[in-house]
């Protein structure tokens, strides 16, 4: 049998997917419950227990150093702890179709859980130093989140504290040093002050290898300093400066009130500092003891409990058909698994198979109704439905959105820390255009319990645009912008800002409008019936013609029918009939155009991925592509007209 190079891998990656799962089922899985994490493993249970106690350590030791950090976390974490790298290896992350063998461990953050994993086989001072480091992270995002803190203080404390080391029961010592970070330091010319302390993740993204290296060894070197320098002589500004941080202040006023003078005398005691031939560490001696063995609790697990976690896990990190794979064996193994029922109706979901999705949801929900889990996803579950492949949504109907509503209420009364239920009732009521005030309230409430997460604040930003608050939510949005975690969140904040400027531009336009003088009539005639209609017209036309959106330079205009709107890779495409010829524009989003309409009532009152406007006509303002293409050009403007408008002078098309 002759088998192409495609089949062939199929084969192999198929097999390799099969041995692993069923060398894993046969090992024994266990189950450790400590103060703070959940850690589930193949390991000895007297292995794992010595990973939770330094996790454990590891935090309450930060806790101790930095009191005034938010450590309760809305979102759980559970730890996966591989026996050996043979069973780690098929579940390191994959870039580029490629493994990552290097990794000794990782931080997999995610929507309603975030993973750590790591191998026991690898378990050296570097596994735990990755580990430390994402879980410093994810600490401080939680607090202060990344568009309020430095990035050069965000990523010093994360380099900073990876090293910590744990001695005895109540001590911890601080200040490791770095050699590959002081080389570098040592090496190479630093980044001036003044662009090393504004830089953000935006701009940090847009740097090569070598610069982002010398950027984190600058920032570990800032925090040594600014902690052991001069004999410490810093370290209570750097606390004050995060206190102010933590109070709102903005970055530049809040390090000249916490430091006392300017970047100047700072950069050259750092100069100063890393040249030096010494490095001094400090040991911290703990209010209490390093203790939590008593408080853990071990269970053992299932095939079926062990199978899912990996498939959950599998899930998180996008690897979908792998994990879909682990899923269905784990439901197939116990089908009363609430949390591979769930798990595998996301997997459904993300593969846009929302009928699959709600049957295991349902599933979920009548097999455990407690599970505040499978009530939020259910109502994940309808709001994705309604929801292009790209992430747009037009509107929900009345009856989705009370069913949502519902799902998401019976999710909070399960569990009110868990603030992915009130992040999704907002942006149900983002969607509705209802019950702001009640959004609104809920988000506020889940900024309490994470403050920094860039999300709820988009989220927030949105919400305050509805209120016509222009001022509140562009600030929201432009911090988040300039500060962002990552790609997607920019990309979020990046539409968010357009549609603030495109419902600012409707809401002056109709400002405008309404302020325009009334049409007078004068006449000393009786009218029919039939001359009142037609004298109607000519006056709505009149008024529609001089209430028009001007042209700007380069700008043109067409009127007729929208019949069709499709989401599309490459954009959002408009098929437009104008005097019987057939025209198409490209935008990139429905962010950026406004829609206005003159006495005309859409059905419905949103406008999305197939929306039907066919029976609507329209001016359509746009403009040109500079080169020829199959586009006509980008939509600027659409202002819905009544079928009888004409223009009442030559316009430009």
């Amino acid at each position: 049998m002759n088998l192409s190079k495609t089949g062939k891998l199929f084969i192999i990656t198929a097999l390799l997917i099969a041995v692993n799962t069923s060398v894993l089922a046969s090992d024994k899985w266990v189950k450790i419950t400590s103060k703070n994490f959940r850690l589930v493993g193949n390991a000895d249970e007297k292995d794992i227990r010595r990973v939770a106690l330094k996790l454990e350590q590891f935090r309450h030791a930060f806790t101790e150093v930095y009191d005034k950090m938010r450590f309760d976390s809305p979102v759980p974490t559970t730890v996966i702890v591989f026996k050996d790298e043979k069973s780690f290896r098929d579940f390191k992350p994959v870039e580029n179709g490629m493994r990552k063998d290097w990794v000794a461990g990782f931080f997999q953050p995610g929507q309603d859980i975030n993973y750590l994993a790591l191998s026991l086989n690898a378990e050296d001072e570097r596994s735990y130093e990755i580990i430390f480091h994402e879980y410093t992270h994810f600490l401080i995002d939680n607090t202060l989140g990344r568009s309020k803190i430095p990035t050069w203080l965000s990523e010093g404390l994360a380099n900073y504290y990876e090293r910590l080391e744990i001695k005895g029961d109540n001590r911890v010592e601080l200040g490791n040093k770095s050699l590959s970070h002081l080389n570098l330091v040592q090496k190479t010319e630093l980044i001036p002050f003044e662009d090393f302390l504004k830089v953000n993740y935006s701009l940090l993204d847009q740097q090569n290898e070598e610069e982002i290296k010398l950027f984190y060894a600058q920032s570990w070197a800032m925090i040594h300093y600014l902690i052991h320098g001069n004999s410490g002589a810093r370290k209570a500004q750097l606390t004050h400066f995060l206190d102010l941080l933590m109070n709102g202040k903005k970055s530049v006023e809040a390090f000249r009130t916490a430091f006392q003078t300017d970047y100047q005398k700072i950069e050259n005691e750092l100069r100063n500092y890393i040249n030096q031939k010494s490095f001094h560490t400090s040991v911290v001696k703990l209010k209490n003891k390093l203790e939590f063995d008593r408080e853990m609790f071990s269970t053992k697990m299932s095939a079926a409990e062990s199978t899912a976690y990996l498939g959950d896990l599998l899930f998180r990190m996008n690897r979908v058909d792998e994990a879909e794979r682990f899923l269905e064996k784990a439901v197939l193994l116990d089908s009363e698994s609430g949390f591979a029922n769930v798990s595998l109706g996301l997997v459904k979901m993300k593969k846009r198979d929302f009928a699959g999705a709600r049957k295991f949801l349902e599933k979920a929900i009548s097999a455990e109704p407690s599970n505040y889990s499978a009530h939020f996803n259910y109502a994940l579950v309808l709001s994705r439905e309604e929801m292009s492949e790209s992430g747009l949504v037009s509107a929900y109907t009345a009856e989705r959105a009370e069913k949502m509503r519902r799902s998401l209420r019976k999710a909070i009364s399960l569990n009110p820390a868990f603030s992915e239920s009130y992040n999704l009732f907002a942006f149900v009521s983002v969607v509705r255009n209802e019950e702001i005030d009640e959004a609104l309230a809920m988000i506020e409430k889940v900024l309490l319990l994470a403050p920094g997460n860039q999300f709820y604040i988009l989220r927030m930003s949105e919400l305050y645009l509805l209120k016509e608050d222009f001022e509140k939510s562009r600030e929201l949005a432009k911090d988040i912008f300039e500060n962002a975690a990552d790609d997607k969140i920019r990309d979020f904040a990046q539409k968010t800002l357009e549609k603030i400027e495109s419902y600012k531009a409707q809401i002056e336009r109709t400002q405008q409008i309404n302020e325009a003088n009334p049409y007078l009539i004068k006449t000393g005639k009786t009218l029919t019936a039939t001359q009142l209609e037609e004298l109607d017209k000519r006056i709505e036309i009149d008024s529609i013609n001089r209430n028009l959106r001007k042209l700007k330079e380069g700008e043109k205009r067409v009127i007729g029918q929208i019949t069709k709107i499709e989401c599309a890779a490459n954009g959002v495409i408009y098929s437009v009939n104008s005097e019987n010829r057939e025209l198409k524009f490209i935008n990139k989003s429905f962010n950026g155009i406004v829609f206005f309409t003159y006495r005309i009532e859409l059905k419905g009152g949103a406008i999305g991925c197939e929306t039907d406007l066919k029976s609507y006509h329209s001016i359509i303002t746009y403009k040109p592509h500079k080169e020829e293409t199959d586009s006509k050009g980008e939509i600027i403007a659409v202002e819905f007209v009544p079928e009888y408008f004409v223009f009442s002078e030559t316009k430009n098309n």
